[in-house]
């Protein structure tokens, strides 16, 4: 990893923070460095106070790579936001007001007792925080959690309600899975959501009224974050998927001379809520055409079974050319229907479309459209674009040779365009 100098400068800032608020409230603050593992990592210092011997966290100073910036717990209505500021003047002097009133908000005064480092039953009984839940489970699966070349990693985003919340993601590797683990906060303690482990099953929460009760649920939330892992990764492995006949399609229309032919997708988008999608395009110059749209259903119209332990369903995946729909439960159904539905690709990508216009080519009119009568014939004269590229120009038409001028435009005109070969025809010559 590339040096990154504002790394000191976060953890400088943090324990000017930790000094100034501690010689306001009269107590010591602590201080945990979080450093970024790799580039694009952020790194973070957390700042935080002892409560009975408990470790209660506030805040958080960020180093972004190219600036420092402090992140604040805060409660509005009872729930827990973020307040955020830069890491400069006059930013930092309202960081230290802020982190000394978010302290007397989340955790009240210090007690005398806090010194000697005896945890206490009452602060245990205490509610947790959207910080002190994150940075819980972000310490727990990094020591009992290792994923083959991934990270676990903290996240922290929005600011107010209903935006604001913090996430552990796995970062890095195969199994990588941004926002894998959420967390919010508010009166009635923290709430951690796992993704479910099989398609169409229950999204997990664990509601934790207390910090005991995050302390106690580090091991199932463990438990709930490899069954989603490798739920997902069994997902990933089902017998036909989307993207997978949309390969086998792609890959056979480029064996019969349709270079272009490309899929687009994942194998786990919208995993385990939404059924994956993908299509197979024909790339003419910058531009793609659509030839053929797939999307993954249930294989049975029974109701998703809720438990977590129910195994992903082998999907059909209804491959759609126009108005012909063919739905494929097999790889030997896949290759069975092959022929039909590379012969109505083929037909559907001969078609005209903006991306086909030929410069200087002569088109015939098929039905009338912007003044233009059955029968007539215009000379397509080129493509423009305004500089900023939000609306392209299709031009037809040679005043020189007598031709109506028209200009069609990709907004105005997009009915038009879409239908483009039931408008226009090329002109053959003898």
């Amino acid at each position: 990893m590339t040096a990154r100098p504002f790394w000191e400068a976060a953890r400088a800032l943090a324990r000017r923070l930790s000094e100034q608020v501690s010689a306001r409230r009269g107590e010591a603050l602590w201080l945990r460095d979080y450093p970024a593992a790799v580039d694009g990592d952020i790194g973070r210092v957390v700042l935080g106070v002892a409560r009975g011997g408990v470790h209660r966290s506030c805040a958080v100073v960020n180093d972004l790579g190219s600036l420092v910036t402090i992140t604040i717990e805060r409660r509005r209505e009872g729930a827990a936001v973020w307040q955020c500021l830069l890491g400069r003047e006059p930013g930092i002097a309202a960081a230290i007001d802020a982190i000394d009133e978010a302290l007397s908000e989340l955790f009240g005064a210090p007690s005398p007792d806090d010194a000697d480092g005896v945890p206490r039953a009452a602060a245990l009984e205490a509610s947790p925080g959207m910080l002190d839940a994150a940075l819980a489970m972000l310490d727990g699966l990094g020591q009992t959690l290792a994923v083959p070349e991934g990270r676990w990693r903290l996240e922290l985003w929005g600011e107010d309600r209903p935006t604001a919340g913090a996430s552990i993601s796995l970062a890095g590797g195969p199994h990588a899975w941004d926002h894998l683990i959420t967390c919010s906060a508010d009166a009635r303690g923290a709430r951690l959501r796992f993704p479910a482990a099989a398609m169409g099953a229950t999204d997990a929460t664990l509601t934790l009224p207390t910090l005991a009760a995050l302390v106690g649920a580090l091991a199932d939330a463990a438990a709930l974050a490899r069954a989603a892992i490798d739920g997902r990764a069994a997902f990933r492995a089902r017998v036909p998927s989307a993207l997978g006949v949309a390969e086998r399609l792609a890959e056979a229309l480029r064996a019969e001379g349709l270079a272009g032919a490309a899929a687009n997708g994942g194998r786990d988008d919208g995993f385990p809520t939404r059924w994956p999608r993908a299509t197979v395009v024909e790339k003419i110059r910058r531009a793609e055409h659509p030839l053929i749209e797939l999307k993954e259903e249930a294989a049975t119209s029974a109701p998703a079974d809720s438990s977590r332990s129910t195994p992903p369903r082998s999907p059909v995946v209804a491959v759609t050319i126009d108005d012909h729909v063919t739905r494929i439960l097999d790889e030997p159904q896949l290759e069975a229907e092959l022929p039909e539905l590379l012969a109505h690709a083929k037909r559907r990508a001969a078609r005209l479309t903006p991306a086909r216009l030929i410069h200087r080519q002569l088109y015939e009119v098929l039905q009338p459209f912007h003044g233009l009568s059955v029968g007539q014939r215009v000379r397509y004269t080129g493509c423009h674009s305004d500089p900023r590229g939000e609306v392209t120009e299709y031009r037809f038409g040679d005043a020189a040779q007598g031709q109506p001028q028209i200009t069609l435009l990709d907004d105005r005109d997009r009915a038009v365009l879409k239908a483009l070969h039931l408008h226009l025809a090329h002109v053959r010559r003898p």
